[in-house]
């Protein structure tokens, strides 16, 4: 009986089937795979930063700042930050695209972003139930650009280890771990910073266009200060080897890197962001105290200028008139009075605008000036006084000086009025300085023709600080009334380190207007000012926490909260625990070869009993240790130092979240190290069992390929098992305490017991 023969059709589909599994076989694990699970691994993370954007629809811890940012982005208002304008500036671009008009109030956490704030008073048309639709923060797109930042970090995670030679499920692994951390996946899903700068610093390392990453790094936080010298350095040396200029270091490649020198000094680019973040102020001014008065008169000639805020720097002229009053408080000096006897020698009398409003014209508002500046050696000539020069206050026409007491005691806190010949030249000596500890008045470049126009602020708000005495003008707590009702205050002078002093305004009918300023020194300027401010951010926080208990989460931090929902930033315990024992170890082996290496060449001087033996159990520990600790593994716990212990020498205020660059080296760290660790294992497994047959599998080519082919098939296994486990655990881990890191109801108090591990994780058990 003869055998049916297969059909055409099914023997077509077979081989469609066989070319299918092919391909998808290559696609996952051929020469293509990297680029199919970095894909595969970018919609995942995708798909879960974007999962419940919107949730909460309400203000979120430094969404507070960054919001505000942006509103004044928008509206063109000046203002100061501790951090460049990169990631802000991009949040601002979002919200212009949007039609935001920068009107919505950013100011208190937990308010919703549709409702109006209540008032006292109803006002028609303008009160409802709902904000306008330009006043409509666009916040679900805003948190999307950190979402899609936030998302990109994983498979830039898979693409780096790829590069540096680590296995493939190594490689995916460390991507799906930071994918599943609860920190990364927070502060990705908010209006802050972190997510750009995190994506940043992980293209940099990638060295795809690293010159450009590392630019936009800076720009959004310093950290990437760090990430910079560390590539500058090996660069260094790369370009030494190149050209010849020192000894050869060892084998290998010249350089970390990818691209040339050129792209790699593009961090210029960084100017570019800083001069957009001026040209954008384009209304009025938020300037804080501490500019300079040269880039306060920048923003007056843009119209940025408000009343309270100093600014057009005046080149002082010795003998001119001037009016002092209360930095910020809207109150002038009107007289000095000498007090006849007692603590104090003498009082200042003040008056504040209500009666310029009243319109009594003995009080009003630079109607005349009681106070005179003599410079010391020249005065009434007119001419400019220069930055330092000794000042003398003259009180009105008066040939009085206010001038330092010195007690039997050696006190100096008195202040006096007198001549100069019974106050002595050295004890009239004032001098002014800024709140960044700059003597004033500043040098300009050239003289103009005089403003007769009105009287305004020559120079920042400033201390008048005594040049005979280590102490500066301040005003006592202690107030009386004298005519007027208007308040007499005591003049004292208290040490230059103290709180008290007091901050005074300088104005003058008569000034000669600044010229403008150039863009690289005030490019330096402003920097300077944002590191001090940066690095005076001393007030303490309930939720600050120091640097060493970062890596083992002992504190996180409440972001929001509302009818026993609540957002706590904290990380992933089963990422975050086991790469950070990751550095530790790499870190006790790389210490321990160089013991061992000290310890072998001690040996080898000692011709004792037993040296050989000795020496030849170190060498092989020590082969061991450096198998393990391989250069990747290396480099990325160097990346882990820059990014970590800087943080030790700050006196500012931290928050958990400053360590995300660190985790993100540290993640990457602890695949690196199981990848080689899992490797040595097994071959040294299978060198065991093949151990009495070893001799002929050396002798053997075919037994030998077998044997190799045999081992990696061993070592992918366990990879796989290991990473899978680990992953397993920390995907499990994210979705238990995802209700509490992203604000998704859960029960209480008993969800939230069950999920506080430690005792130092706060969570706010208010129903």
């Amino acid at each position: 009986m003869p055998v049916a023969e297969p059909s055409s059709s099914s023997s077509s589909s077979e081989k469609t089937s066989r070319r299918a599994t092919r391909f998808l076989g290559s696609l996952l694990y051929g020469r293509h795979a990297t680029w199919t699970w970095c894909i595969l691994v970018a919609l995942a993370a995708i798909w879960v930063r974007l999962a419940s954007i919107s949730t909460p629809e309400a203000v979120v811890f430094d969404e507070v700042h960054v919001g505000g940012f942006v509103s004044n982005y928008v509206k063109g208002s000046y203002f100061f930050d501790v951090h460049p304008p990169l990631a802000k500036l991009v949040f601002t671009l979002c919200a212009w695209y949007t039609g935001y008009d920068g009107t919505f109030d950013f100011s208190t956490i937990g308010r919703h972003y549709f409702e109006q704030p209540k008032r006292d008073v109803f006002i028609e048309g303008v009160d409802s139930a709902f904000l306008p639709e330009k006043s409509q923060p666009p916040f679900i797109a805003m948190r999307t650009v950190s979402a899609l930042a936030g998302a990109l970090i994983s498979p830039v995670a898979v693409l780096t280890l790829r590069l540096l030679g680590r296995s493939l499920p190594a490689s995916v692994a460390a991507g799906l771990l930071l994918l599943f951390d609860n920190a990364m996946h927070t502060q990705s899903r908010a209006i802050l910073l972190d997510s750009q700068l995190v994506l940043a610093l992980a293209v940099a390392i990638l060295m795809v266009g690293c010159g450009v990453a590392l630019a936009c790094a800076i720009s959004v936080k310093w950290v990437g200060l760090g990430l910079f010298a560390v590539i500058a350095v090996d660069q260094g040396v790369a370009m030494l080897r190149a050209l010849d200029l020192t000894v050869d270091l060892g084998p290998g490649d010249a350089g970390i890197g990818r691209t040339n020198y050129v792209q790699r000094v593009r961090h210029s680019l960084r100017q570019s962001y800083d001069i957009a973040d001026t040209a954008l102020a384009m209304s009025r001014s938020t300037a804080p105290l501490s500019y300079n008065s040269e880039f306060q008169a920048f923003l007056q000639a843009n119209g940025q200028q408000q009343p309270s805020v100093p600014s057009a720097e005046t080149r002082l002229l010795s003998g001119a008139n001037v009016s002092i009053g209360l930095a910020g408080n809207r109150q002038w000096l009107a007289h000095l009075i000498q007090k006849p006897s007692g603590d104090v020698a003498v009082g200042a009398r003040f008056y504040d605008t209500y009666y310029d409003m009243l319109r009594i014209p003995s009080f009003r508002l630079h109607s005349a000036a009681d106070l005179r500046l003599v410079q010391a050696d020249a005065p009434d000539t007119g001419l400019g006084i220069h930055p330092g020069t000794e000042l003398r206050l003259q009180a009105g026409t008066n040939p009085l000086f206010l001038s330092i007491v010195r007690g039997p005691d050696g006190d100096t806190s008195k202040v006096h009025l007198g001549g100069v010949a019974s106050a002595g030249l050295r004890t009239a000596g004032w001098r002014f300085v800024d709140a960044n500890q700059r003597v004033l008045p500043q040098s300009t470049r050239d003289r103009r023709k005089l403003d007769m126009s009105a009287a305004s602020p020559i120079m920042s708000p400033v201390f008048i600080e005594s040049t005979f005495a280590d102490c500066r003008l301040a005003i006592l707590d202690d107030l009386s009334h004298g005519s007027f009702a208007l308040p007499d205050r005591n003049l004292t002078c208290v040490p230059k380190n103290s709180l008290s002093a007091t901050m005074w305004s300088v104005f003058a009918p008569i000034r000669v207007p600044a010229s403008k300023p150039y863009f690289v020194p005030t490019f330096f300027k402003l920097h300077a000012a944002m590191w001090r401010a940066n690095a005076n951010l001393a007030s303490t926080h309930s939720y600050a926490s120091k640097p060493s208990s970062w890596p083992f989460l002992e504190k996180g931090v409440s972001y929001w909260m509302h009818q026993g929902r609540q957002i706590y930033f904290l990380g992933n315990p089963t990422v975050w625990w086991p790469a950070a024992a990751s550095v530790l170890v790499v870190l006790g082996m790389w210490m321990g070869t160089y013991v061992m290496l000290l310890i072998s060449f001690i040996l080898r001087r000692l011709a004792t009993y037993g040296r050989h033996l000795f020496h030849s159990r170190i060498n092989g520990l020590t082969y061991w240790m450096s198998t393990v600790c391989s250069p990747a593994t290396l480099l990325l716990v160097v990346l882990y130092i820059v990014h970590f212990l800087p943080f030790y020498a700050f006196g500012r205020q931290l928050f958990l979240h400053h360590y995300l660059p660190a985790l993100y080296v540290a993640v990457l760290t602890l695949c690196s190290l199981l990848d080689d660790v899992l490797a040595l294992v097994v071959v040294r497994v299978v060198q065991m069992q093949h151990n009495p047959v070893m001799h002929l599998v050396t002798e053997s080519a075919e037994l030998r390929d077998a044997l190799t082919r045999s081992t990696e098939r061993r070592v992918r296994i366990v990879r796989l098992l290991v990473y899978g486990v680990l992953v397993a655990m920390a995907l499990g881990t994210f979705v238990y305490l995802l209700p509490v890191t992203s604000g998704f109801p859960i029960d209480i108090p008993a969800g939230l017991k069950a999920r506080q591990w430690r005792a130092s994780w706060n969570f706010q058990y208010l129903g």
